[in-house]
């Protein structure tokens, strides 16, 4: 049985960050209040809630994700006709709504009401969530997001031929964390060279590492490494000459 911490301003929000990272509901997992809340003094000394949620012996994880796909009567767009792949190429425009369909079928078994908006480019496709109160949906450095992201990913694309890559962003989170980066890694590397040696940053996913790759290779006296195994895989700014 999977089992997972989820943190959250209260209670109900770490147990929905939970619930992302298992792909399940409520009902399919046995809940654990690890931590109570504690809003602290002026900020200081507060704490999030913590829970752990097991995953139920009866829950099939394959039969959850194929019931949710097919919860989706209340979305406004039709739902697609099953194709063979044979007869035909898996669109992105096909691939944006089935991802759309099944985002929103989880969030509303979970109780979230949320308006998505998708957009195509070349090379990716982005659904832009919007409500309120969504940042449990993102988690610590977008964790829980990466978390649904890779859901939506594996799900879309299942039994196709024709792949398409889904990002989820959530109220610019994915532009503002970019900017983030470009400026850790820029600072970063101002330190290197001032200092003539080598900085490990925290873990982080591909797509994060990718930005501060791009963001040195033309900077001068630095050179960036991806180092160790995921999900504990990190970025190592060295300086040269």
């Amino acid at each position: 049985m999977r089992s997972v911490e989820g943190t959250g301003k209260t209670i109900d929000d770490a147990i929905r960050s939970g619930l992302v990272h298992l792909g399940l509901i409520q009902d399919e997992v046995d809940i654990e209040i690890l931590e109570e809340p504690k809003s602290g003094f002026l900020g200081f000394g507060s704490k999030l809630a913590r829970v752990r949620l097991t995953e139920k012996a009866s829950v099939n994880v394959q039969t959850t994700v194929c019931d949710e796909m097919e919860d989706v009567s209340t979305i406004a767009e039709e739902p697609l006709e099953e194709k063979s792949v044979k007869e035909h190429l898996f669109t992105q425009e096909e691939a944006a709504t089935k991802a759309k369909q099944f985002v929103y079928s989880i969030l509303k078994n979970m109780g979230v009401s949320v308006m998505i908006e998708k957009m195509i480019k070349s090379d990716k496709i982005i659904l832009s969530l919007h409500g309120q109160n969504l940042g449990f949906l993102i988690g610590k450095h977008g964790q829980t997001l990466d978390a649904l992201q890779y859901l939506t990913n594996l799900t879309t694309n299942q039994g196709q031929t024709e792949r398409h890559f889904i990002m989820l962003d959530i109220e610019n989170y994915r532009s503002k964390r970019e900017d983030t980066l470009r400026k850790l890694a820029f600072r970063l590397a101002k330190k290197v060279r001032l200092e003539k040696e080598k900085i490990v940053l925290e873990p982080m996913n591909g797509y994060e590492r990718k930005i501060i790759h791009l963001a040195l290779q033309h900077e001068m006296n630095v050179r960036t490494d991806s180092e160790g195994q995921e999900p504990y895989r990190h970025v190592v700014i060295h300086y040269e000459l």
